[in-house]
């Protein structure tokens, strides 16, 4: 553009990256996959984790007058990390739990699977949280499998034992672990629902009930009602009128479906008793610090309050349900 050689700007995800920099620390070449295709920048670098060698690697591609990222690619001991998204896999009662809104008992009890996958990390494992253990298994090798699918291999107890990761696109849609345990072993699923013509993956379970099962109006009495909504920013997050609650499915107490813990310490915590998917038992609870069954994207188990219920419960119902008879 103005006439003399300059250098094009390389703009990351963070915003554009420095002009200048250790030369010691990351390589740079050019690819391209045919010699009539653009050619892309790729940014690379090594280091030594506990794993083994992480190796990441930025690609750049060109836009106009200067390189937007493209991807970011990384492999840890030789094996190539996919860049999937952050989400819980259940097993299929607790996800049916989940959507008939009545007792969420298989949610707490079975066992949840999250994939640790991050190529700028160096991270790929599988963990399984079972109540308050967690089982943390590195992927030690992956490969191509059939109808779409890719084969992990991690460590069992005896031997190595092989996961298949079955995917729609490039998103992982269905996790199915054989020769684990008789407790782990099993099929696992994220939490998914049609919506605009389109399927939507949730983070975890309590990211869907926030979204879809608890936001509208529900009538105290006759006279008084209440509005949930699903907090802006936030996937975990309600509003009950003005006060803000997070929405936590693993610390319920014994008989309780939800906990609802307030965003400012003074305001009292609930608990939930679903009745289907227009009532709710609302009970008062009190937490304090004590040990409780751990979860996917909870506090750590020591720093994490145990509730019990403190009255009685008062019964709301969704305002404008209807209940066919026959």
């Amino acid at each position: 553009r103005s006439g003399k050689l300059e250098a094009l700007p390389l703009r990351s995800p963070a915003g554009a990256l420095p002009t200048c920099g250790p030369r010691e620390e990351w390589a740079t070449r050019f690819e391209r996959d045919a010699e009539d295709k653009p050619a892309r920048y790729l940014r690379e670098r090594s280091r030594a984790t506990p794993r083994g060698t992480h190796k990441e690697t930025q690609v750049f591609q060109f836009s106009g007058f200067h390189l937007d990222f493209a991807e970011l690619r990384g492999e840890v001991d030789g094996v190539s990390i996919p860049d999937w998204y952050d989400a819980v896999f259940y097993p299929r009662p607790a996800i049916e739990a989940l959507f008939e809104r009545f007792d969420f008992t298989p949610l707490r009890q079975l066992p949840q699977l999250s994939i640790d996958a991050d190529p700028a990390r160096g991270a790929f494992s599988l963990r399984f949280h079972d109540g308050g253990k967690e089982t943390m298994l590195p992927v030690r090798a992956s490969s191509p499998g059939p109808e779409n699918s890719i084969l992990l291999r991690v460590d069992g107890a005896k031997e190595p034992v092989e996961v298949a990761v079955r995917l729609t696109g490039d998103v992982p849609w269905e996790v199915e672990v054989r020769g684990l345990s008789e407790r782990l072993d099993g099929m696992y699923a994220p939490v998914s629902r049609i919506q605009n013509g389109a399927m939507r993956v949730y983070p975890n379970a309590a990211s869907e009930l926030s979204a879809n099962g608890l936001p509208g109006t529900w009538s105290i009495d006759a006279r008084q009602t209440i509005t949930i909504a699903a907090a802006p920013g936030a996937l975990d997050r309600i509003q009950v009128d003005r006060e803000s609650f997070a929405v936590d499915l693993n610390r319920a107490p014994a008989g309780l479906d939800v906990l609802l813990v307030p965003e400012h310490e003074k305001a009292p915590s609930w608990a939930l008793d679903l009745r289907g998917p227009h009532a709710v038992l609302r009970v008062p609870v009190r937490c304090s610090a004590g040990r409780s069954p751990a979860g996917p994207g909870d506090q750590p188990v020591a720093n994490r309050p145990a509730c019990e219920e403190t009255g009685p419960g008062v019964t709301w119902r969704r305002v404008g349900a209807r209940i066919n008879l026959r």
